[in-house]
C-alpha cells in the first residue's frame, strides 16, 4: 500500500471517528501539498516537450545528465517506482532544462556549476 492510500485510509478512519466529513479533518498542510504536487504535475507535463533532449557538451551539463540518468536507473529497481508517472516526468524535465540551459547560456552555466560544487561540498560534511 503506497503512503498515499495509507493517508487516505487513516484520513477516512479519524473522520468516521469523529463523526464528521473527511474535509473537516483533513489537515490544511496536506492540501497545500496536495496543491503544490497538482501543480507541479500539470506543468511537468507540458514543459518537459517544449525542452529540446540534446546530448550535454559541457562538463556540467556532461555531469548532470549522468547524474539525472543514474538517479533514474537506481529508483527504477525500487518496486514503488512503477506505481508513479509523476516524479520520472519531474526528473526527466529537470534533466533536460539543466543540460539545455548548461550548453546554452554561459551565465547559468557557472551558476549551475557553483550549485553543484557546493552541494557536493555539504553532501561530503554530511558524511564526515
Amino acid at each position: 500500500m503506497t503512503n498515499e492510500k495509507k493517508v487516505d485510509k487513516t484520513a477516512k478512519a479519524i473522520a468516521q471517528q469523529q463523526h464528521k466529513s473527511l474535509w473537516q479533518v483533513f489537515n490544511p498542510t496536506h492540501m497545500k501539498l496536495h496543491l503544490l504536487k497538482q501543480a507541479i504535475n500539470y506543468t511537468t507535463a507540458m514543459t518537459k516537450d517544449l525542452i529540446p533532449d540534446k546530448p550535454p557538451v559541457s562538463t556540467i551539463a556532461v555531469a548532470v545528465d549522468k547524474t539525472f540518468r543514474e538517479s533514474v536507473e537506481m529508483l527504477q529497481a525500487a518496486p514503488e517506482w512503477h506505481d508513479d508517472k509523476n516524479f520520472p516526468r519531474l526528473l526527466e524535465t529537470l534533466r533536460r532544462a539543466a543540460v539545455f540551459i548548461a550548453d546554452e547560456d554561459g551565465y547559468y552555466r557557472g551558476w549551475l556549476e557553483m550549485f553543484c560544487a557546493m552541494l557536493a561540498e555539504n553532501v561530503a560534511k554530511m558524511h564526515e
